[in-house]
C-alpha cells in the first residue's frame, strides 16, 4: 500500500469513527431538543467525538499520539490564534452598530480582565476536544493529499456538515432565522475559519494556535460582542 493510499484510507476511518460517536450524542440531543438541561453531557461528548476518533485512528495507523501537534510551537501564531477572532469580531459588529442592525449597549461583565481571561482558558481547552480531530488529524493528513486551498475547503465543509444537525434539531439557530439562511450564513462562515484555523496549524506545526483561535471565535462572538449587542 502506497502512502497516499494510507492516508486516505486513515481519513476515511477517522470520519467514520466521528460519525458513529458523534451520533451517540445527537440522538439524545435531537430527541430533546436542546443542548442544555440533561442533553449537557452529550454535547460535551459530541465536542469530544472528533478529537477521540483521532486519538484511536492515530493508535491504530501510527502508534502514536505525536502527529497532532503537543507542542505549543512560536509565541507569535499562539498570539496570531488570540487576536484574528478579536480584530474581525471589531469589524463586523462595528459595521452592525453603524448601519442599525443592532445597537452597543456598554454591557460589560463585571471585573472584565478575570472575567475574559478565565472565559479564554475554558474556551481553549473545550475548543482542544474538536481540534484534536479537526485540525490535530484531518488538516495536515488533507494537506498531504492536495494543496492547501482544497484542504481548507474540504475540512470546512466537513466541519460545518458536522454541526447542521444542532442547527436543524436543536436551540443552537438563534430567534426566528429562517433555516436555509442559517445553514449558508454557517457554512460560509465555518468554511472561511477554517483556512486561519488550518493555516495556523501547519506553520506552526501546533494544534495549540488552532485551538486558541477556535476557542476565542466563541469566547469574543458569544460571550462578549454578542452580549454587547442590542438587537434593534
Amino acid at each position: 500500500m502506497d502512502k497516499n493510499s494510507k492516508t486516505l484510507r486513515e481519513i476515511i476511518v477517522f470520519l467514520a469513527l466521528t460519525i458513529i460517536l458523534s451520533a451517540l450524542a445527537y440522538v439524545p440531543i435531537i430527541q430533546g431538543g436542546t443542548m442544555g438541561g440533561e442533553q449537557s453531557k452529550s454535547a460535551g461528548f459530541l465536542m469530544l467525538a472528533p478529537g477521540l476518533a483521532a486519538i484511536i485512528t492515530y493508535l491504530v495507523f501510527e502508534h502514536s499520539l505525536r502527529p497532532i501537534g503537543w507542542r505549543p510551537g512560536k509565541i507569535k501564531y499562539l498570539l496570531l490564534g488570540l487576536v484574528i477572532p478579536l480584530i474581525y469580531c471589531i469589524v463586523e459588529y462595528s459595521l452592525v452598530w453603524l448601519i442599525g442592525q443592532g445597537r452597543y449597549n456598554g454591557q460589560f461583565p463585571p471585573i472584565f480582565p478575570i472575567f475574559l481571561g478565565t472565559m479564554l482558558f475554558n474556551g481553549t481547552l473545550s475548543a482542544l476536544l474538536e481540534e484534536v480531530g479537526w485540525r490535530g488529524f484531518l488538516v495536515p493528513k488533507m494537506n498531504t493529499l492536495t494543496g492547501f486551498t482544497t484542504t481548507a475547503m474540504i475540512t470546512g465543509l466537513i466541519w460545518a456538515a458536522w454541526h447542521y444537525p444542532l442547527i436543524i434539531y436543536s436551540n443552537v439557530r438563534l430567534g426566528n432565522t429562517p433555516l436555509q439562511i442559517s445553514l449558508v450564513c454557517f457554512t460560509i462562515f465555518v468554511v472561511g475559519f477554517s483556512f486561519p484555523a488550518a493555516w495556523l496549524r501547519l506553520k506552526s506545526g501546533s494544534i495549540w494556535p488552532s485551538a486558541l483561535l477556535h476557542g476565542s471565535q466563541n469566547v469574543f462572538m458569544l460571550y462578549v460582542f454578542n452580549v454587547l449587542t442590542t438587537d434593534s
